[in-house]
């Protein structure tokens, strides 16, 4: 098994989340549950990762059209990134802004991390490992949202990148990314990047203000340091319970004993994370499920077995619990260009 991730410590602001009413507002999505539970996820300051990709998957569901991701990041605002987002915005010049936005970024998100290239008269932004670790519906808000995020800060609408690269999206669509992006397109295996012109960083913010620079970047250096660090306990567990399902181990007894500790002593420090065996199980098995679906060559019933379940029926009522359909809808969805190709 390759490592998975520490979805313990992976979080994301919930000012995000306004991304999201304002784009079922705008398209009068109505659904009362759904808005409900979105606005109830906003009554906190941060919200799992596995917990915006399900809501993103959710909308998917309720409005299945092409390029779904990046016309939700389009409506993105200054404030949906919080403290990072003014602190931007009271920057004196792009450049200053995008230095900003890289040191604190883990305030909007701790997934990955964005890094910068120049290459002779382009600059490109990118993000570490996100076309490996992340969706792609998560993936093209991150870049519609940035640039969207970009045309707010420069005061212009028109601004569009030299080309994106994105992970992973259906070949089918490309099109319709490039049409609303502005740019050319590239599908990727695992890269997710935007192509700047150079002279943009040279670019001046409108709404700069030095005094309110210092205290918003202050109060940004507070909040970093009380951020949630990876669990090393954790990722033992993970590790121990990733060579469980290889061999077929899956009780609490098994794990205890590779831990060195007792199954009271698991129970007790499970509790004062507020987590459990079964939580820290089902993340694992959600995680290899969404990998091991996209393998063609793995049946499902394969994948039942891998992922350690009795029969398949379990498999199948455990991930459309996961993500709100079944493991065969979910692989028909995602292998569509390749079927269409064929037939």
């Amino acid at each position: 098994f390759e490592p998975l991730l520490d979805t313990a410590a992976i979080q994301v602001s919930s000012q995000i989340l306004n991304i999201l009413l304002r784009y079922i507002d705008e398209e009068g999505i109505a659904n009362a549950d759904f808005r409900s539970r979105i606005e109830a996820a906003k009554s906190v300051d941060r919200i799992s990762i596995e917990h915006w990709w399900g809501l993103l998957e959710e909308l998917a569901t309720l409005h299945p059209i092409p390029a779904l991701g990046i016309q939700i990041g389009m409506r993105g605002e200054i404030q949906d990134a919080g403290i990072l987002g003014y602190l931007a915005a009271s920057c004196d010049s792009l450049v200053e802004a995008v230095a900003r936005l890289q040191r604190f970024e883990p305030l909007l998100q701790n997934l990955s991390h964005s890094w910068v290239k120049i290459k002779q008269d382009h600059i490109y932004i990118g993000w570490e490992g996100s076309g490996n670790v992340s969706t792609v519906l998560s993936n093209d808000v991150v870049v519609s949202g940035t640039l969207a995020f970009i045309r707010k800060l420069i005061g212009t609408q028109t601004f569009t990148p030299l080309e994106v690269e994105l992970a992973g999206i259906p070949v089918d669509e490309q099109k319709e990314y490039e049409r609303l992006l502005g740019c050319p397109v590239v599908i990727t295996d695992d890269v997710l990047a935007m192509k700047l012109p150079l002279s943009m960083l040279q670019l001046s913010i409108d709404n700069s203000n030095p005094q309110l620079r210092l205290i918003l970047e202050q109060q940004a250096e507070s909040i970093l340091a009380t951020l949630p660090k990876p669990d090393e306990f954790l990722k033992d567990i993970q590790q121990h319970i990733l060579n469980g399902l290889e061999v077929g181990q899956l009780s609490m007894k098994w794990l205890a004993g590779k831990l060195g500790i007792s199954e009271s002593s698991l129970y007790r420090k499970l509790s004062e994370r507020g987590r459990s065996y079964q939580n820290l199980l089902d993340e694992l098995r959600y995680q290899l499920a969404i990998r091991y679906i996209k393998n063609p060559d793995l049946s499902l019933t394969e994948i039942s077995l891998m992922l350690g379940f009795s029969e398949h029926s379990a498999f199948t009522r455990a991930f459309k619990k996961w993500v709100g359909q079944t493991p065969l809808k979910y692989r028909n969805s995602f292998l569509k260009v390749d079927r269409n190709s064929i037939s």
